[in-house]
Parts: structure tokens; C-alpha cells; sequence
């Protein structure tokens, strides 16, 4: 594996590990800023390549120190929950747009190194995923406030919003470790 895959490849368990919260009693064991800590040292390696990927470690490490208070979870789980904290969506809603300048960094990046190396098939696939994931996390941040409004009855809607995003959020992972393995095989 060369060196450039290894470097993506950090920024894939990063994200990974960011996504997944896995909690034993209120302590969660994968800190989704260990998760974010990984992805800096990934972007740090590809900035030299890209300066969108120097762009995209401001945001990562932004997200690293905002998630700190995550390691021990005082709140309540959104999908179990009739009741919603507003402090709690506007924190999950910067965390999310922070996301989303991360990934729109780490994808630009991707885009102009695909199209500069000649990787047509990488180029408009990863403009294809962010499209989709731009409109998925803006569609979520628009409906995020009616939470608050939600009947019961329409929390099952959220959480099939909350699906999607997730699964949105795993083909972008895909795609930037697929984006390491080709990029890294015309460096």
C-alpha cells in the first residue's frame, strides 16, 4: 500500500469511527474525536497534494474539539426520546454543517486530483456523491427545527431521514477509500 492510501486510509476509519457511537453505560468507546483526531492526521499527510485537504483538517479539527463533550453522553438519545432539547439540536446542527464543509473539502479535493490525473470514472462519481450528500445533509438540516413539532407519530418519518443520511454518510466513506486506492495507483 502506498503511502497516499494509508493516508486516506486514516481518513476513512476516521470517519468511520465519528459516525458510530457506541456507548457502555453514558461513556462512549469510539469519542467521535478520536474518530476526527485520525482524519487530521490523514488530511495532514494530502495537503501537500491538495489545498482543499488543508481546508478540509481546519474543519476536522474544529469537529474534533466541539465533540469532546460527546465522550460522556448527559443526553438523551434523539431517536428514543419524545423529548428534544433546542441546545441539543442547534449543537447536533453546527456539528453537521462543520461535517459538511469537511467533507465538501475532502470531495473538492478528490474532484480536482481525479480530473488532474486523468480518472474520468473517479472524477464524476465523487462530484456525483457530493451532490447527493449536500442535498441529503440540507434536506436534514432544514427539517432538523420541526423535531421540536413533531408529533409521535412523525418521528418515524425522522428516523427514515436519519436511515438515509446514514446510509449517505457510509457510500462517502466508500467512495473516499475507492478515491485512496486509485489515486494512490497513478501517483
Amino acid at each position: 500500500m502506498t503511502k497516499a492510501a494509508e493516508h486516506f486510509r486514516k481518513i476513512v476509519w476516521g470517519l468511520v469511527i465519528s459516525l458510530f457511537d457506541i456507548h457502555i453505560m453514558n461513556i462512549n468507546i469510539l469519542p467521535d474525536t478520536v474518530g476526527y483526531v485520525l482524519v487530521i492526521i490523514g488530511l495532514e499527510r494530502l495537503s501537500a497534494w491538495n489545498t482543499n485537504f488543508s481546508k478540509a483538517k481546519t474543519a476536522a479539527l474544529i469537529l474534533a474539539v466541539c465533540t469532546i463533550p460527546d465522550f460522556i453522553k448527559f443526553a438523551p438519545n434523539l431517536l428514543v426520546t419524545t423529548q428534544i432539547s433546542i441546545w441539543l439540536l442547534i449543537y447536533n446542527s453546527i456539528l453537521t454543517l462543520i461535517k459538511a464543509v469537511l467533507i465538501y473539502h475532502i470531495f473538492t479535493g478528490i474532484i480536482q486530483l481525479a480530473k488532474d490525473r486523468g480518472l474520468e470514472d473517479l472524477y464524476q462519481q465523487a462530484l456525483a456523491r457530493w451532490k447527493l450528500y449536500a442535498v441529503i445533509i440540507g434536506f436534514h438540516l432544514i427539517t432538523t427545527p420541526f423535531q421540536l413539532n413533531f408529533l409521535s407519530d412523525w418521528q418515524l418519518l425522522y428516523i427514515v431521514l436519519t436511515l438515509i443520511v446514514l446510509i449517505v454518510e457510509v457510500t462517502v466513506i466508500v467512495l473516499i477509500n475507492r478515491a485512496g486506492k486509485q489515486l494512490s495507483s497513478v501517483e
